[in-house]
């Protein structure tokens, strides 16, 4: 009888033992998850931050516009690189067109790029490639409606107000010259 009952009680203490550890890892494991802040913290960059790139304090005004010059270069030639009909030139185009994680893709291909060049081109740039809705004629200006925006209904880019101004919306008009005024890119605003 004595070893029946050790046999039942080590059973039992087995199973205790399997429980608390249980509880005991779940117990810890939504510790951390109910601990995160479920709203990303972000330092916004200075309005100023990138004022004078792609120079920077102390270039003369001719390597300022060396600099300049090699940025327009690098750019240009990557567009070019991204409308070859190659498997390569296809790659990059969908590369520079992807949206995800702020057009990382698309920065990072101009980051590489400017970096033979010497040029920084940090996080606090913002860049996004875009296909218009109109094609270019021979001479390489946009067909379209006849104005001078860029045309891509996708891509809605704002300046902001600086802090504490109210932007005048009583009305159709006063909210269409407030629109004109801070809506940048990417159409016509209506």
């Amino acid at each position: 009888m004595n070893s029946l009952l050790i046999q039942s009680n080590t059973k039992h203490l087995y199973l205790i033992m399997i429980l608390m550890v249980t509880l005991v890892g779940a117990g810890f494991a939504p510790g951390p998850l109910l601990a995160q802040s479920s709203t990303p913290t972000c330092t916004p960059v200075p309005k100023d931050a990138c004022k004078d790139w792609p120079c920077k304090d102390g270039d003369s005004q001719t390597v300022c516009d060396g600099k300049r010059a090699d940025v327009a270069r690098v750019l240009v030639d990557l567009l070019n690189e991204a409308s070859k009909s190659d498997e390569t030139g296809k790659q990059l185009r969908n590369d520079l067109l992807c949206p995800t994680n702020n057009f990382q893709l698309a920065h990072e291909a101009i980051r590489k790029k400017l970096d033979t060049v010497n040029v920084k081109f940090g996080p606090e740039h913002q860049v996004i490639f875009y296909e218009p809705e109109y094609k270019f004629n021979e001479n390489g200006e946009g067909v379209s409606f006849g104005s001078t925006y860029p045309a891509n209904h996708c891509i809605h880019i704002f300046a902001l107000p600086e802090p504490g101004t109210d932007l005048p919306h009583n009305g159709v008009e006063q909210i269409r010259k407030s629109m004109n005024l801070h809506f940048k890119c990417c159409y016509k605003p209506w």
